[in-house]
């Protein structure tokens, strides 16, 4: 075999490599932006809140800050939002970070938006094993293609 099939065979199979690996390692995940009402709220969605709309129209972006229920999940009537601050010191061009609580009621949230991600590790599974059965075919295809070359000469 001359080294230009070769060379175009290391090529073909470190691309099919590389992309196996970028489907492999991104996965199939799924994103779904949800509402919920403040009654159906369960402890495992407060990581995930993106959103809360009140009844005053006022809307608070959540992505940044911790979530949690004022009391026990069961007896809360309230959710507790811990986020941090960047503020400026007395003129003197230093900064501190603060932590910073807020509480917003039951009563005053209309919705509250969540974003709920999914890896489908069946599929990503799958489409690793596709890649690499096509791989595994146009290499035994190539090295046939080779070998009976290798052997009319």
């Amino acid at each position: 075999m001359n080294s230009s099939k070769l060379s175009d065979l290391r090529s073909l199979i470190i691309w099919i490599l590389i992309l196996s690996h970028l489907i492999t390692v991104s996965g199939c995940m799924t994103t779904e932006t949800r509402k919920v009402e403040p009654d159906a709220l369960r402890t495992d969605l407060l990581v995930i809140i993106t959103e809360i709309l009140l009844t005053s129209g006022k809307v608070i972006d959540c992505s940044d800050k911790f979530i949690t229920f004022n009391g026990l999940p069961d007896t809360s009537k309230s959710l507790k939002i811990q986020y941090f601050d960047t503020v400026k010191v007395n003129n003197s061009g230093r900064y501190n970070v603060v932590s910073k609580t807020d509480t917003v009621a039951f009563s005053d949230i209309v919705s509250l938006k969540f974003s709920d991600k999914h890896i489908d590790v069946g599929m990503t599974v799958l489409v690793a094993l596709g890649i690499l059965s096509v791989a595994a075919v146009l290499l035994t295809l190539i090295l046939f293609v080779a070998v009976v070359e290798s052997i009319d000469e």
